[in-house]
């Protein structure tokens, strides 16, 4: 049954080091392997900073409004 389909082959690879490598070996593979898992997160993130910015914006200046619609109280004098 060893890599009947394309995704179990990286599987049973992993599978065979992992039981067969030596534990500092192992851990070092998986600290390496998560990350290359941060490196496209890294670009998304660098691509999305400009909408992030102007969201934060956006969500802060709704924030600001809803508190000059509040008495001391806390209940809203008008809604908008």
């Amino acid at each position: 049954m060893v890599g009947e389909e394309p995704g179990f082959i990286g599987q049973d690879l992993g599978i065979m080091i992992g039981s067969t490598g030596s534990l500092g070996f192992v851990w070092d593979l998986t600290d390496t392997l998560n990350g290359c898992m941060m490196i496209p997160n890294l670009i998304g993130l660098l691509f999305l900073s400009p909408e992030i910015v102007k969201l934060k914006k956006e969500w802060f200046a709704n924030e600001l409004n809803k508190d000059k619609n509040r008495n001391p109280e806390g209940k809203l004098l008008a809604v908008d």
